[in-house]
């Protein structure tokens, strides 16, 4: 990983969609710059 990339996760659940936004430090950490969070009305598999 280099210096400002941008990293991105995210978690597809029956019951809600997650998401974190990261960007790499000089320390070579990974800094959260964003969260969220939504609940989904819907939970039944097509």
């Amino acid at each position: 990983m280099a210096i400002g990339d941008i990293i991105v996760g995210i978690d597809i659940g029956t019951s809600k969609v997650s998401l974190v936004v990261g960007e790499v430090n000089n320390f070579n950490q990974i800094e959260v710059i964003c969260t969220a969070s939504h609940k989904c009305n819907r939970n039944s598999k097509r």
